[in-house]
C-alpha cells in the first residue's frame, strides 16, 4: 500500500510539472530553442572539464605525440594563489616572417569551454599533417594560453538554497598588498578586486588587470596612475598589472606582438531581437574603447600615448565578419549569433581600457571576443565545436589570406545584441 501510494505521488508530480511546464511553454515562450536549462535539484558536474593539473598533464602528452620540432611547451609563471605552473603552446617563435595570432581562454576561471576548444585545436596542429594543418604551419605563428586563470578554474563543490553540484569562481585567489607596490597600507584596493570571493578568499578579476601601456609597473608609476587616487579607482580606467595571470599574458604578447588576439568567454542567454526569438548561443565583438580616447603615461621623463587606431579596428571587424559569415554557412546550427552589447559606450563613453582586448587593441592587434552561452552540460559539446569552427577558420583565414579580403563593413551588419532571457525554471 505504502509503495503504491507512493508511486501515484510520483506520477501526480511528473504530470503536474508536465502540465505546468507546458502551459508555461505556451503562454509565453522564451526563445527557440527553449533551452537547455539547468532543473531545479540538478547537481551540476563539471568533473569532464580540465583542471590545472589534468590540463597540464594533456598538454604535455601532445607535445610528446607531436610532430618533431612542431609543438613548444613553455611555463610562463604561476598562479598566484595555488601557485599551479601556467603553459604557453607555441607552434612558431615571434621573429617568423608569418601572420602571428595569440589565443587566450579561462581568463575568468568559471568560463571553462574556451580551454577545451582550445585543447582540441592544439591537439590538431601539434599531431596532424593534413593539407589545412600545413598551409596553416607555414603561414601562421599560432601561440595560445588554454587556461589562463587556474586559481578560478579550480574545482571545489559548493551547496547553497539554489545552487547544488561543482563550481569555478571568476577571480583568482589574490590578497591586495600595498605595501609590495610602495603604497601606504590604508591604500584602497583595486577597483576589480573583491575582498571575498565564493571561496570565501579575496582575488582579482583578471581581465580587468591590463594597461594599454604595455611596461607599466604601479611601484613605479604610482605618480601618474595609482589606486590611491579616487578618480582613477573605477571601471572606465586602465588596471595595475598586479596579477601574475595578467602579467604573464601581457609579458607573452610584448614577445609576439601579434595581428590578432582572441580572448574566449561564457555568458548569459539572449535572443537575436524582439521580434526573433531564436536563442542565440555566441556574442562577438571587435571594439572595446571608443577612437577618439586616448591613453597617456610618463615613463623616465618620456611620454607614451596609446589609442585605437582606425587600421586596428578595421582589422577587429574584418576578423570578427570572417567567423560570422563562416558559422552562417548552410543549414548551421551556429548560426543564431549577434553582437555582444556596445563595449565602448560603457561608463558614460570610456569604454573598457583594463580589458586585455582594449589595450591589446590600443597596441595594434586586431581583436576579438567569443562570449558563448553559460555552461549547461547537455551543450557543452555543442558550444566547444562552435568556437572550435570560428577559431580554427581564422586560422585557415590568416593562412590563406581570405581574411584580408573581408569586407569590414558587414561586421556593421551583424544584429547587435538582443534582449536577454532566463531560466524559466530558475535554479542558480
Amino acid at each position: 500500500e505504502f509503495i503504491m501510494e507512493k508511486k501515484l505521488k510520483s506520477v501526480l508530480a511528473i504530470y503536474l510539472i508536465f502540465l505546468f511546464s507546458t502551459f508555461t511553454a505556451m503562454a509565453e515562450p522564451q526563445s527557440k530553442p527553449n533551452g537547455p536549462w539547468l532543473q531545479p535539484d540538478q547537481y551540476v558536474n563539471l568533473s569532464s572539464l580540465f583542471q590545472p593539473d589534468t590540463l597540464n598533464e594533456k598538454l604535455h602528452q601532445i607535445a610528446d605525440q607531436a610532430v618533431e620540432g612542431r609543438m613548444e611547451l613553455e611555463m610562463i609563471g604561476s598562479s598566484a594563489g595555488f601557485e599551479w605552473p601556467m603553459y604557453l603552446v607555441k607552434f612558431g617563435s615571434a621573429d617568423e616572417d608569418k601572420a602571428k595570432i595569440l589565443i587566450d581562454s579561462q581568463i575568468h576561471g568559471n568560463e571553462p569551454l574556451g580551454t577545451e576548444t582550445l585543447v582540441e585545436m592544439i591537439k590538431k596542429l601539434a599531431t596532424s599533417n593534413s593539407r589545412e594543418v600545413k598551409e596553416i604551419l607555414d603561414n601562421v605563428v599560432v601561440w595560445v594560453i588554454p587556461m589562463l586563470n587556474r586559481d578560478g578554474a579550480t574545482i571545489f563543490e559548493r551547496e547553497t538554497e539554489t545552487y547544488r553540484g561543482d563550481a569555478q569562481t571568476r577571480q583568482n585567489v589574490q590578497h591586495w598588498t600595498p605595501g609590495e607596490w610602495n603604497l601606504q597600507y590604508y591604500c584602497p584596493s583595486p577597483w576589480y578586486h573583491r575582498d571575498e570571493t565564493t571561496r570565501g578568499t579575496p582575488g582579482y578579476d583578471i581581465n580587468r588587470d591590463a594597461h594599454p601601456h604595455l611596461y607599466f609597473d604601479l611601484y613605479e608609476h604610482q605618480d601618474q596612475h595609482s589606486p590611491c587616487d579616487p578618480d582613477q579607482n573605477w571601471g572606465g580606467q586602465p588596471g595595475f598589472y598586479v596579477t601574475p595571470e595578467a602579467r604573464a599574458l601581457r609579458n607573452t604578447f610584448r614577445r609576439l606582438m601579434p595581428d590578432v588576439y582572441i580572448n574566449h568567454h561564457h555568458r548569459g542567454s539572449n535572443v537575436i531581437s524582439e521580434d526573433d526569438n531564436q536563442r542565440v548561443f555566441l556574442q562577438i565583438y571587435a571594439q572595446f574603447v571608443p577612437l577618439d580616447r586616448v591613453d597617456t603615461i610618463i615613463d623616465d621623463y618620456v611620454e607614451y600615448s596609446y589609442s585605437l587606431s582606425e587600421e586596428s579596428l578595421e582589422f577587429s571587424k574584418k576578423v570578427n565578419a570572417l567567423v560570422y559569415q563562416k558559422l552562417q554557412r548552410g543549414n548551421s546550427p551556429f548560426s543564431a549569433i549577434t553582437k555582444y552589447p556596445r563595449v565602448e559606450d560603457y561608463y558614460g563613453g570610456q569604454g573598457l581600457p583594463g580589458t586585455t582586448l582594449a589595450s591589446f587593441s590600443m597596441n595594434g592587434a586586431a581583436v576579438m571576443l567569443y562570449e558563448v552561452s553559460a555552461i549547461g552540460q547537455k551543450m557543452n559539446g555543442m558550444l566547444i565545436r562552435q568556437s572550435y569552427i570560428g577559431i580554427w577558420e581564422t586560422l585557415l583565414g590568416l593562412a590563406n589570406g581570405e581574411i584580408y579580403e573581408v569586407d569590414p563593413d558587414s561586421y556593421d551588419a551583424i544584429p547587435e545584441a538582443g534582449p536577454r532571457i532566463r531560466n524559466p525554471r530558475p535554479t542558480i
